[in-house]
């Protein structure tokens, strides 16, 4: 038997086990969204040719569908600022389900729940869907500051960049979110979008600001369209009143590491930089041992 994956970044993975030779579903060079619906096959076996497949395009499955939102009606954010912000009742609602759907599963249970695909499929369609109204950033010129306009940062934990006017929305802003760890760990990591040719500024203010050690990076540049702006340098640079300078460069089989010194106000700090560029556009990796390898670096 051999595996079959079919991802659509960034919703969820679907895998099916098969001893096929062909591909069970045939994807168009659009990339589309495998969406199932629950209920049409209520056999415990696991039958990939009775899986009901209803295609969804892209910017439907970034939020622009509300058949695929969870609504709960209500404005969201007051606080344009994120400091004392209240959460909306939606972002209250996936809070409430994620303190109390989660838990720690053993390998036995992980294997188990991995060969159980309709229940996978239910837990996914539980979980409440991350939506944020654009509304919600209705400021003017911040559409230059986003690379999609439908992936905007959640109110509640986006990072809030230092400015001397804070005052101006868009110069604390950046789209990016805080992440927790494991043992809920706050602010432990920081998502962000790859940087466009207006925000690589913004990026290198809010690494220097909250002192981050490492950068992972995860897209190519161009894949069908530009993905990412080249942030960093060939040599040195200065962005911000941050001068950026490349010490060293270690190229691996499927990632790249650049060693950089960080200078501002007469500090000096090392970032480490890790680019994966094997991870293929709205798929996912061909093989495990390289993104584990990545992953244990990073560690």
């Amino acid at each position: 038997d051999r595996r079959q994956s079919v991802s659509r970044q960034p919703s969820f993975t679907l895998s099916e086990w098969t001893d096929a030779q062909e591909d069970l579903l045939d994807v168009d060079a659009v990339p589309q969204t495998p969406v199932f619906e629950m209920g049409s096959d209520t056999r415990t076996e696991v039958d990939a040719a009775t899986l009901t497949v209803t295609p969804v395009g892209l910017q439907e499955r970034r939020g622009s569908n509300v058949s695929l939102t969870l609504d709960m009606c209500t404005p969201g954010c007051t606080e344009p600022y994120g400091y004392g912000a209240q959460l909306s009742p939606r972002d209250q609602s996936a809070q409430e389900y994620l303190r109390q759907g989660t838990h720690v599963l053993t390998p036995a249970m992980l294997h188990t729940r991995a060969m159980d695909d309709q229940s996978l499929q239910a837990e996914f369609y539980e979980t409440p869907m991350n939506f944020v109204d654009p509304k919600e950033y209705n400021y003017p010129g911040l559409v230059r500051k986003n690379r999609y306009k439908t992936i905007l940062p959640n109110t509640h934990s986006r990072v809030i960049l230092k400015s001397h006017d804070e005052e101006d929305f868009l110069s604390t802003y950046i789209n990016a979110n805080y992440l927790k760890g494991y043992g809920d760990e706050d602010r432990a990591y920081i998502a962000t979008q790859g940087p466009t040719v207006n925000t690589v500024g913004d990026f290198w203010r809010m690494v220097w600001q909250e002192r981050s050690p490492i950068i992972v990076m995860i897209t190519n540049l161009e894949e069908k369209n530009e993905k990412c702006a080249e942030y960093w340098p060939e040599d040195t640079v200065t962005h911000e009143g941050v001068e950026i300078t490349v010490v060293t460069v270690t190229q691996e089989d499927d990632y790249s590491l650049r060693v950089f010194t960080l200078k501002c106000d007469g500090e000096e700090r090392q970032l480490h930089h890790y680019w994966y560029t094997s991870w293929p556009d709205q798929k996912t990796p061909d093989k495990a041992p390289p993104l584990l390898e990545l992953v244990q670096q990073v560690e």
